[in-house]
């Protein structure tokens, strides 16, 4: 056995341990014995983990001859532990047999008790509302909102072993209602509505949307007659229309239970509910609800803000600001003394007695500024945490306290070698690549992109990484045919649409968002009574200065409005046609008298303008150029339609539009492949490898396609070859596509413009012309490294039917259009 395990190189698994968990060691004396178990179990890093009886085999003698020995072991590898801890295995006593049977003992699991949610299916169920009244006749003695609470508390236990016994049921029928289900879909030929309600089909719900667009113009407005009649007493014909409107599979309250089971229980419990909410309204007292759903943050919040000894962190004062909370992660700050510790220490204490969470000390970290370093010992001992040191992991992101570093970024960098790791063996042409391009590896950058700026280094190596995946793959063969940059441009200016890595933080501290802390704390700490565009460029950090650097690219794609409530500034910001007054009019301050932290709401007046008197001839200009005040707010506007940044937008601010191509069309249309566009796109560019492009003189530069002696070109190759000229003599003979037989350049632009229609037909043939220059390209290739021919008409027949296929996959409408297709 020794021997068998010594020369056994793979390592032991725990499904193999199971097969060889008990070894019987015959044959051998009893040092000898002992010995090869050690031997085992030290060469092997064994374990024993049986329990029980000592010894496993007795000789079934009855006399003065019976003799019991320990022959049995069970042996686990590391792996086992591991995986299951606290199993144990059981040596029980001996029976029938000359040796004890062993028991394999697992570990137990309690499971921990989930919410209870009530299942709308229970309400349809055979003897629901006799097992509603059994509970509600219960008398219980207080406030009547207290009686119904308890009374549905005891009804959970009641609907839990309903569910269970619906559960065994649903298991029995489940196959036959899904092979029913199927036949019946099959059937279906058409859109078919329920009696009972809509499905959950895409139509249904635009017309949905088209049902309540009526709707949403009033939704903001309140008539007078309405408004008087919401000031009348609650009656209990509202309390019960309310219950009623309340979606089936929505929740009322807290308690689990969903409007579905007031509904069929509103005889029962109707009665009561009424009274318990009719209680409400004349007393203003509601029970206090301890429910998971509740969070425990504003009670909170109001402890530490009645705290006399609490002091805020010297950069969160102003805004009281002193934690954020994500999901179950939560960051406290304050200044860096004793007393304001102690208060959040009471308030994670009073938190724990409350909702019975602790936070754990082992997860839990308090991190230090250099100028506590005498208080650490005493921090340490109030909290317990343990300390933690910057850049620590938060969110998935690094929190650093200083500029973001192409180290910090090791973790986006690394995601992104792991993804195109993946798809090392994964055969993918050129199209395949620049689609996981834009689906995938553009996307890796856009978590981090939301919080940081990325430093150019990083997004270099990005950048480097997804030029290197389009044209090489997974392999270190092959190079580069286009620019980077080429295609990174749009379609319609000759590229293939990949987008650039751009930021928009300076669009939102713009918008000067309420929702967002950042940009509240950036209004507060940095831009104070100044603007975005006046700012100082030196102060502040390496994220902050690189946003202001940007500010000028913003300034001419938007307009300021200006409205009855506003919060720009007379001197700082754009609003006027000439720009920020305080760069063009450097002696407005002391000419006119209007302070340099004014608000536009000082120089107007009942919607109007009201400017101080003005004798300066150069400051005439002012006043006379003012923009027109609408009524509301002021607002900051994009100049597109929409009127806010997009990322088609932010791309553009750094990446200006060019010169458009005409050629774009062709790859536009219903029927496209990509694999055949990309081959076109290349051949469109000539960037494809033919032999003319080759680094060194080759002795044969002819054409692959025909023997006439030409050299391979682009033209040659597509256009002008006697092969591809039968080829497409064909092609024009099945499908009556006209084609003007003529050069390469004045062949694609008859091709643009005579196909550049969004008619059905014209999309087919813009299709079967990247089909045939894909199928060319691909003949020359085999022809050319594999020496296969095939006929012309082969290949004429390979297009036609690739075009064919890729019709017939769309679902149609059988008219004039489509009637042309078919015949293809």
């Amino acid at each position: 056995m020794l021997h068998f395990l010594g020369s056994y190189k793979q390592p032991l698994t725990w499904c193999s341990m199971i097969q060889a968990a008990v070894w019987n060691v015959r044959g051998l004396n009893r040092g000898d014995h002992q010995q090869a178990v050690n031997m085992l179990v030290n060469e092997f890093h064994l374990h024993f983990i049986v329990q029980g009886a000592r010894f496993t085999s007795h000789n079934c003698s009855d006399g003065g001859r019976s003799l019991w020995k320990r022959l049995d072991r069970a042996l686990v590898i590391e792996e086992w532990l591991n995986k299951w801890p606290n199993t144990t295995i059981l040596s029980t006593t001996r029976r029938t047999f000359d040796h004890s049977a062993f028991v394999l003992q697992g570990s137990t699991v309690q499971r921990e008790a989930t919410m209870f949610r009530f299942d709308n299916y229970l309400a349809r169920s055979h003897g629901f509302l006799s097992k509603v009244v059994n509970v509600w006749q219960n008398n219980i003695y207080g406030t009547m909102m207290y009686s119904v609470t308890r009374k549905l508390k005891l009804l959970e236990s009641v609907f839990r072993q309903m569910r269970k016994e619906k559960e065994r049921v649903c298991k029995l029928v489940v196959a036959k209602a899904t092979k029913l289900e199927q036949n019946m879909l099959q059937q279906w030929s058409k859109l078919q509505w329920l009696k009972g309600g809509d499905q959950c089909t895409r139509l249904f719900f635009r017309k949905v949307v088209v049902q309540l667009d009526h709707l949403r113009p009033w939704t903001r407005h309140l008539v007078t007659q309405e408004g008087i009649a919401m000031l009348q007493p609650v009656s209990r014909d509202e309390i019960k229309t309310a219950f009623f409107d309340i979606a089936e599979d929505k929740a009322p309250g807290p308690d689990g239970y969903s409007s579905r089971f007031f509904k069929a229980a509103w005889p029962i419990v109707g009665e009561e509910i009424i009274k318990a909410i009719m209680e409400f309204f004349h007393s203003g007292k509601i029970l206090k609800l301890n429910a998971t759903l509740i969070t425990l943050i504003p009670k909170m919040h109001k402890n530490i803000m009645e705290s006399s000894v609490f002091q805020f962190h010297w950069r969160c004062r102003e805004l009281e600001l002193f934690s954020l909370c994500f999901a179950d992660d939560l960051l406290l700050f304050c200044r860096v003394d004793v007393a304001s510790v102690l208060v959040f220490k009471e308030v994670l204490d009073w938190f724990s007695g409350v909702f019975g969470l602790q936070a754990n000390p082992d997860k839990s970290q308090l991190i230090l500024s250099k100028s506590a370093e005498h208080l650490r010992p005493c921090l340490h001992q109030v909290l317990g945490f343990q300390e933690g040191v910057l850049p620590l992991k938060y969110l998935g992101l690094p929190l650093v306290h200083s500029r973001l570093t192409i180290q910090d970024c090791q973790p986006l960098l690394l995601k992104v070698d792991k993804h195109i790791a993946g798809w090392t063996g994964i055969p993918l042409s050129f199209a395949g690549r620049v689609q996981l391009i834009k689906t995938v590896l553009s996307a890796l950058h856009t978590y981090w992109s939301a919080s940081f700026v990325l430093p150019k280094g990083v997004i270099k190596f990005i950048e480097k990484k997804m030029r290197k995946f389009l044209w090489q793959g997974t392999s270190d063969h092959g190079y580069a045919k286009v620019a980077w940059s080429q295609v990174c441009l749009p379609y319609d200016e000759g590229g293939q649409g990949i987008r650039a890595i751009t930021p928009r933080h300076l669009w939102d501290v713009l918008q000067h968002s309420p929702q967002s802390i950042w940009v509240q704390w950036i209004w507060q700490y940095k831009i104070r009574s100044k603007s975005v565009w006046t700012v100082s460029v030196t102060s502040g950090s390496w994220s902050w200065r690189k946003m202001i650097k940007l500010r000028h690219l913003l300034l001419n794609d938007i307009r300021y409005e200006v409205g009855t409530m506003n919060h720009f500034t007379v001197w700082h910001d754009p609003w006027h046609p000439r720009g920020v007054l305080i760069h063009k009019f450097p002696r407005g301050l002391s000419v006119i008298g209007v302070p340099l932290d004014a608000r536009l709401d000082v120089v107007m007046h009942d919607e109007q303008w009201h400017w101080p008197p003005i004798t300066n001839l150069e400051m005439l200009d002012i006043t006379d150029n003012l923009p027109p005040i609408h009524s509301g707010p002021s607002r900051i506007r994009w100049n597109s339609s929409s009127g806010t940044l997009t990322n088609s937008d932010a791309l553009h601010l750094f990446q200006p539009k060019g010169p458009k191509v005409g050629w774009s069309s062709l790859f536009l249309g219903p029927f496209s492949i990509a694999r055949n566009l990309f081959i076109l796109w290349l051949a469109i560019l000539e960037r494809l490898s033919t032999l003319d492009k080759a680094w060194c003189r080759m002795d044969n530069q002819d054409c692959s396609l025909c023997d006439t002696g030409e050299m391979e070109t682009h033209s040659q190759l597509f256009f002008d070859c006697a092969y591809v000229r039968h080829c497409l003599s064909i092609i024009r003979r099945e499908t009556q596509i006209q084609w003007p037989y003529t050069s390469r350049q004045r062949g694609i632009h008859w091709a643009c413009k005579r196909w550049r229609r969004r008619h059905l037909v014209n999309a087919a043939y813009r299709a079967t012309l990247a089909s045939l220059v894909y199928h060319l390209w691909r003949e020359r290739n085999l022809r050319r490294f594999q020496n296969s021919r095939t006929e012309v008409e082969v290949v004429a027949e390979l297009v036609l039917e690739q075009i064919r296929s890729r019709i017939f996959s769309d679902e149609l409408k059988f008219n004039l259009q489509t009637s042309v297709l078919y015949r293809l």
